[in-house]
This record gives C-alpha cells, sequence and structure tokens, in this order.
C-alpha cells in the first residue's frame, strides 16, 4: 500500500472514530436524564431495547447479589468486551469461565500494601503549602503509576519526578483514548514484554522475588512462577495495570473535589483523624476510620469511576424476584440479555484492598497536615469517560497548612 493510501485510511478511521466520539459524548450527557426519568416512572427495573438485545436495567441491590453472586455462573462478559483485544489480549478483564477462573488464581495473591508511605511521602512533597490552586488529579495519576509500576513490572516508572520520561505512560494513555490506536499499543505492549523477558530470565535463573522473602513483591514475578507464557503475562500485567494505575487516582480525585465543596465534611474527617495523628498508618488502623470509609464509599456512590458494570446473561437464568411492577414476581433472563447493575460478587478487582489501602493512606496524610480544603474551580463534575470515568477539568484546589503540624 503506497503513502496517499495509507494516508487515505488513516483520515478515513479518525474521521469514524471522531464521529463515533461525538456520539458517545451525545448519548452520555442525554442517557443520565434519560435513565433517572425511567427509574423514577417504572421503578427500580425496567426493560429496554438495544440494537435488537434486551437489556434490563436495574437499583434493585438485591438483583445485583443475583447477577454477581448467586447466579454468577449466568453471567458472562466476553462478548460485550469485545474490541479491545490488541491491547488487553485474553487478560482477567475481558475473559470468563474457566480462563477468568485461572487469571484470577494468576493475580490474587500477588498483591501487597507495603512501601506506600515511601511513595505518599513524595506526593506531600509536591502540594503547594502557600494555599495557591493546585491541581491534585496528575499528582494523584502520578503517584498511582509509581506504586502501580514498581508493584506490577518490578521497576518503578518514577512518575512523580519525571511523569514524562517514559514513551509507555503517553503511549497507554493515548491508546485508551483511541488516538493513533495500533502505534501507541505496540509502544505499550513493546514495553511490557520487555518486563516479561526480564521477569523470565530472573526466574530462569532462580532470582524471582516472591512474597515472605523481605524483597519487595513484584506481580510479573510472581506470576512467572504459574506460567512462562510471554503472551498471557503480558496481557495479564496489562489488565491489571490499568484498574491499579486508575482506581486509586481517580477515586482520589473525585473524593478531594466532592470535599472542597463540603468543609464539614473535611472538618468531621479530621476530627475522626487527629485523635490517632501520632500513631504509624498501617491498614489496621485505616480500617478503624469509619467516616472515612463512608466517604470513600459515597464517592463512588455519587461519582463512580467503572465503566465495565454490565453483563450479558449466557445461559437462560429465572431471578426469585426483580419482575412485575411491584419487584416481587420471578425475573426471567434469557441467554443474550444484558444485564447493568452495580458491581461486586467474584469479580470484583483482587486489587481492592490495595485501592483502598492507596486511597484511605493517601487522605489520612494529607488531613493530617492540612486543616482545611478549598475549591478553586467552579464548573461541575464533567464526566470524561476512558478506561473508567472522571472529571473532565481535574480536582483544582487549594489546601491550608495546620499551623499545629
Amino acid at each position: 500500500m503506497d503513502l496517499s493510501s495509507q494516508l487515505s485510511w488513516t483520515l478515513i478511521l479518525q474521521t469514524l472514530f471522531a464521529l463515533w466520539v461525538c456520539g458517545a459524548l451525545y448519548h452520555k450527557i442525554t442517557s443520565w436524564f434519560h435513565y433517572k426519568l425511567l427509574f423514577k416512572k417504572c421503578g427500580k427495573t425496567y426493560e429496554a431495547n438495544r440494537l435488537g438485545n434486551r437489556v434490563i436495567k436495574t437499583m434493585n441491590p438485591e438483583l445485583t447479589k443475583y447477577t454477581h453472586a448467586t447466579f454468577f455462573d449466568h453471567f458472562g462478559v466476553k462478548k460485550i468486551r469485545s474490541g479491545a483485544e490488541y491491547l488487553w489480549g485474553d487478560g482477567i478483564t475481558v475473559v470468563e469461565g474457566e480462563k477468568w477462573a485461572a487469571s484470577r488464581k494468576l493475580i490474587k495473591p500477588s498483591f501487597d500494601t507495603r512501601s506506600l508511605g515511601t511513595h505518599v511521602a513524595r506526593l506531600m512533597g509536591l502540594i503547594p503549602r502557600d494555599a495557591s490552586t493546585v491541581d491534585l488529579m496528575p499528582l494523584f495519576r502520578r503517584l498511582s503509576l509509581y506504586t502501580a509500576s514498581e508493584l506490577i513490572f518490578g521497576e518503578s516508572l518514577d512518575a512523580l519526578e519525571s511523569p514524562d520520561s517514559h514513551e509507555f505512560l503517553d503511549a497507554y494513555f493515548y491508546a485508551q483514548r483511541g488516538t493513533a490506536w495500533w502505534r501507541d499499543c505496540d509502544i505499550a505492549n513493546d514495553f511490557l514484554d520487555k518486563r516479561v523477558d526480564e521477569a523470565l530470565v530472573r526466574q530462569k535463573k532462580g532470582m524471582s522475588m516472591g512474597i515472605g522473602d523481605g524483597n519487595d513483591l513484584h506481580l510479573v514475578d510472581e506470576m512467572a512462577k504459574a506460567t512462562q507464557d510471554r503472551l498471557t503475562l503480558r496481557f495479564q500485567m496489562q489488565n491489571v495495570f490499568t484498574p491499579a494505575h486508575y482506581g486509586a487516582a481517580i477515586t482520589l480525585s473525585n473524593a478531594f473535589f466532592h470535599l472542597s465543596r463540603c468543609p464539614a465534611a473535611w472538618a468531621k474527617l479530621r476530627t475522626e483523624i487527629l485523635p490517632t495523628k501520632d500513631e504509624p498508618i498501617t491498614y489496621d488502623l485505616l480500617k478503624t476510620y469509619q467516616y472515612l470509609k463512608s466517604v470513600i464509599r459515597k464517592t463512588h456512590r455519587v461519582t463512580p469511576i467503572s465503566t465495565l458494570i454490565s453483563r450479558q446473561c449466557i445461559k437462560e437464568v429465572v431471578f426469585p424476584s426483580g419482575g412485575g411492577k411491584d419487584g416481587k414476581a420471578p425475573l426471567y433472563l434469557r441467554k443474550g440479555d444484558i444485564y447493568t447493575s452495580f458491581g461486586g460478587g467474584p469479580r470484583m478487582c483482587p486489587g481492592f484492598c490495595l485501592v483502598f489501602a492507596e486511597v484511605a493512606y493517601t487522605m489520612v496524610k494529607i488531613l493530617r497536615e492540612f486543616e482545611r480544603l478549598e475549591s478553586r474551580d467552579d464548573r461541575p463534575w464533567t464526566e470524561e469517560t476512558r478506561a473508567t470515568f472522571q472529571n473532565l477539568y481535574g480536582t483544582k484546589v487549594a489546601l491550608f497548612p495546620a499551623q499545629d503540624v
């Protein structure tokens, strides 16, 4: 194919992608109001039609339990998450059944909560102490990049000190938005393949680091003990890196966005946390902060970050309830139906505890040192969709140091 033909095809693909983005944005803006009205009119559960597919929308927690726990084996994600195989392959995010179970076994035992203190200390040094405006979102994203890359790849991307030093970060960012898709995916995959090759060499030489050996925990080394397949290792790292990076960063950004508009909540958090301000921040201590946990949960409810909650019925099932006008009649779902509910159950991210620890630890450190948080952006929270939902305008705030710190 000559250069002119390549350019023509590139222009066509970019135009089609731009049209798709515009349509998606329009859908996101209108659908929120549409769904709100439908839930108000139809109740907690209603049926819709999407391009010939029956879609069940629900806000009923009991039906969520049926989907994600009781009848877990009756639902899958493979068909409704297709289209990103070149980047995510057959990793845990996009597979189901035995492949999902095998991936979960590879990943589940590989998370740890060590070294948070060092990473968060570097973040604290980047927050202004003069009450000047700062956008916390990129700082939180760099913090998560630092912790996630060290945990997963076995080496830090040094994102806090040199945010643009790695071509991988830019390629990874744009690959998720669809810009220059093939080139960016290749760059991201090449970076991951090098980490895989290094892990396989360490494994062959008996140098891999494991749990309880006194060294830092590296996910790639743990997975290389179970499989030496390069593609499997690459795709599993890719699938874990996305939630490990975005989960904590966007949750922190959203939490501080809302707290900057609610000084009473900030004051209540400090009241809960300051009595233990001289104690080391441990996972057990974080779990004792009940109001902090409520704030984190409320943040997820008000501005959920997940874009991958839908499930497709892969074998027919009858829920004990959820049907009828009052929601008490049985609800029949046939194969192919798409079911949209809240998340939970066995497919919940295996890094949940890690993300909670990073979010809670970071919030506690900032709450200990700053007595007041103030918004510096009057615009409302505006959705931007990538692998997660986040605020288009970031988290522009000012922090005022406590006088007794």
